[in-house]
């Protein structure tokens, strides 16, 4: 029975972490839209 137990957090540790490196990317994607956004805006003032 421990055993099951044991698994089952180790699962769910995996899928958390899982998903806050999808989620991270996601961060970095975002960011560097604005980031090209902001340097268009800067270039058209130019």
């Amino acid at each position: 029975m421990q055993i099951i137990v044991i698994i089952f957090f180790v699962i769910i540790l995996f899928i958390i972490l899982l998903l806050s490196l999808s989620n991270g990317e996601d961060q970095k994607r975002i960011a560097g839209k604005e980031g090209e956004l902001q340097a268009k805006k800067i270039l058209i003032i130019i």
